[in-house]
């Protein structure tokens, strides 16, 4: 197990170098090459574990858990500008845009990731001579990380931070591209009170060069906010509500095209061997610069999860409460027919179960011998990558608990298994409590175990 993390420290650490190379060596290439401008591609589509759309939610991946997949992103009618006093004209009247996007966890509480928006075409009308160019280029590629503060799981609210890089790569005469390096950061607060139920709110900076466009729009540091709802009423869908905006920090919200404000509604599936599908649409409301008309976005992800075993805990220093000895017959036949069962979306165990997990603490004891499998489960509301790490947590509150009454760390192990294997009916309240448990198992002499010393 050591070495096994020490290998763990040094991937991370190569990860990092990797990404400073690919910074070092790119950066030079792409940004004196390109007009400086702004980006109208107001969509940064969420790279995360998140239901959401465009807002991030404070839990990240779990170590060497990935997701990948794609968007599309359909907006009509994005740039518009006032000149000289004339009517409205449309500057960028329609573009199509895949996001390509992958992040993985390089440890339980830090992710990265990456999103390379593909513009499709993108329909430009030359205000002077209304011409139409209909282009395809690259937009800015976004590098992403995010560490995790405070996890909802366990605390009132989550917390975490998201610094992120903007690599120009797409065309700044065209708008879908800042035509020069950008970063910053947003502050993500989201609160989780049942599994079926969360709020997130982002807030951050996004810092730029300072520059007045040929069209007078001056270009400055700008603040960032994004509020997102999802309930998720039904087993495997749920429902999805966005706002997102920005504004210049140097006239905070007093210019309408430099605070552009958005909406957005839709739904998310889960469907079978981890696939999630997203779809929706949403309009600009104050008409600001990238507030479409009309947008429309689906998207298509795979998120796989590591199946993550306990065996990391230090042993409690508290001495054993009993003395008597049960034998491993007297433990069969305690197990047998004993679960500890939890309330929804906790791993908390209630006091109710305390004299049993002694006695099998006691058990333990008094035969180090035994090895025993410690088995968490959850019901089938919420996601499968909740549903197994809430399993996890549970099957590692019994181990804490078996732990502090002395129980050898070598005589543990512990599994999430998530929503596998009900013992009660999910599609009823009393099914789904009896799905919350945790089991154990007396695990065969074949079996090997992996613990820390």
């Amino acid at each position: 197990m050591k070495n096994l993390l020490l290998i763990n420290k040094k991937l991370n650490r190569i990860s990092l170098l990797l990404l400073l190379l690919l910074l070092l060596l790119f950066v030079p290439q792409t940004g004196a090459a390109l007009t400086k401008s702004f980006n109208v591609i107001n969509f940064k589509p969420a790279i995360d574990d998140s239901k959401y759309f465009m807002t991030r939610g404070s839990k990240t991946l779990m170590q060497w858990s990935f997701r990948t997949g794609f968007y599309s992103d359909y907006a009509y009618s994005p740039l518009k500008l006032n000149l000289s006093g004339s009517r409205s004209q449309k500057l960028i009247k329609q573009y199509l845009v895949f996001d390509v996007f992958g992040s993985i966890g390089l440890t339980d509480f830090w992710q990265i990731g990456i999103n390379v928006p593909i513009v499709a075409f993108d329909e430009y009308i030359d205000p002077i001579t209304r011409l139409k160019t209909y282009r395809h280029s690259l937009s800015d590629i976004r590098i992403e990380t995010k560490f995790r503060l405070l996890d909802p799981d366990k605390y009132f609210v989550g917390i975490a931070l998201m610094p992120f890089i903007e690599i120009p790569t797409g065309l700044g005469d065209t708008y879908v591209s800042n035509g020069s390096v950008t970063g910053g950061g947003e502050l993500i607060v989201d609160y989780i009170p049942l599994d079926v139920f969360s709020l997130s709110l982002n807030v951050g900076a996004l810092v730029r060069p300072h520059f007045q466009d040929q069209y007078g729009a001056n270009i400055d540091d700008q603040f960032l906010y994004e509020f997102g709802v999802v309930a998720g009423p039904f087993k495997k869908m749920a429902f999805i509500a966005e706002i997102s905006g920005k504004t210049n920090l140097n006239n905070f919200f007093k210019n309408e095209f430099q605070s552009p404000l958005e909406i957005r509604g839709g739904m998310s599936f889960d469907l079978p061997h981890n696939l999630i599908i997203k779809a929706g649409a949403g309009r600009g409301i104050v008409g600001g610069a990238g507030d479409p008309y009309f947008r429309a976005f689906a998207s298509l992800s795979y998120q796989h999860s590591t199946k993550i075993r306990a065996g990391k805990l230090p042993p409690a220093q508290l001495p054993p409460l009993y003395k008597d000895n049960m034998g491993i017959a007297g433990l069969k036949q305690l197990i047998a027919s004993y679960k500890t069962n939890f309330s929804i979306g906790s791993y908390q165990i209630h006091p109710r179960y305390y004299d049993r997990l002694d006695e099998i603490a006691n058990v333990l004891l008094k035969h180090p011998e035994i090895k025993m499998i410690i088995e968490g489960y959850a019901c089938s509301k919420g996601t499968e990558e909740r549903n197994m790490i809430l399993s996890m947590l549970r099957a590692i509150s019994v181990e804490k608990y078996l732990l502090s009454r002395g129980v050898p760390q070598k005589s543990l192990i512990s599994e999430g298994e998530g929503s596998a294997n009900p013992v009660g009916d999910n599609t009823t309240n009393d099914g789904r409590t009896l799905n919350r448990r945790v089991e154990f198992k007396i695990a065969p002499t074949e079996t090997i175990f992996i613990y820390s010393k």
